[in-house]
């Protein structure tokens, strides 16, 4: 993946966001204090977005299929707008 997908401010112009919005941390190959623990940590703590947690990897498809399409489900069912 080039190294600018990382570090280019994203600039969202359009109203996305607000829009709901859902984060899966994957905890297989994360190092507590890294970049991306830090990142789960925040969104976790943000209400603006639903947080789920999968003991896998980053494929999570081919990993934790059933468990990928329970939080599909429940994202499809949810009301838009809907957060926690």
């Amino acid at each position: 993946m080039p190294i600018k997908t990382m570090t280019t401010p994203l600039k969202l112009t359009r109203g996305e966001s607000t829009l709901p919005r859902a984060f899966v941390c994957c905890t297989i190959g994360k190092e507590p204090g890294s970049a991306q623990a830090a990142r789960a940590e925040r969104v976790r703590n943000d209400p603006r977005w639903r947080f789920f947690e999968l003991n896998t990897g980053h494929n999570l498809h081919y990993s934790a299929p059933q468990e990928t399409v329970a939080i599909l489900l429940v994202l499809a069912k949810s009301p838009v707008g809907a957060t926690r």
